[in-house]
């Protein structure tokens, strides 16, 4: 999937009613590139007893945002997703299985200085580190003993960060 940026037309800008010179919500200098692969493979690895499922998502975005503020905020990020299952038929009576992804987003927000009446981008306001999600994992036995007693043992662990945090902050 890739949608670059001159396959873009820009939106109209919505003027300030109280200043000709200036705008509420700036729209068409606003610019985004899309660039997304996505593989999955699947299938046993042993025959009738152990399966694999994965799944590979590559990303890399970046946006250019002109706010009606006066600032540019230039954002790129190119993290991927990634999952994986794996079932394990021990027998007929008792499975194990595996699931893990990672939705980590390491963000980095540029923000610029823009003269609206000029429409020229000026000095560097700083960075923001926008990070989210992060690894999840999970564990799951299932076993059967007898005909009417089933047990279901699960476990997981699950990181979700939501910084967002200028450099000196670190």
């Amino acid at each position: 999937y890739m949608e670059p940026r001159s396959f873009r037309e820009g939106a109209h800008d919505v003027a300030d009613s109280n200043n000709s010179n200036e705008f509420d919500l700036v729209f068409f200098y606003d610019e985004r590139e899309q660039i997304e692969g996505f593989v999955s493979v699947g299938g046993p690895i042993v025959e009738d007893k152990l399966f694999v499922y994965g799944v590979y998502n590559f990303r890399d975005n970046e946006t250019d945002n002109y706010t009606g503020g006066g600032q540019l905020r230039n954002e790129v990020d190119d993290d991927p997703f990634w999952g994986l299952k794996l079932d394990w038929l021990i027998n007929d009576n008792h499975s194990l299985e595996y699931t893990g992804w990672t939705d980590e987003k390491n963000q980095v927000r540029t923000t610029d200085d823009w003269d609206e009446a000029t429409r020229v981008v000026g000095a560097n306001l700083g960075d923001t580190l926008i990070d989210r999600g992060g690894d999840n994992h999970i564990l799951k036995y299932t076993g059967t003993f007898g005909d009417n007693f089933t047990v279901a043992l699960l476990a997981g662990k699950s990181e979700n960060n939501l910084t967002t945090a200028a450099p000196s902050d670190t």
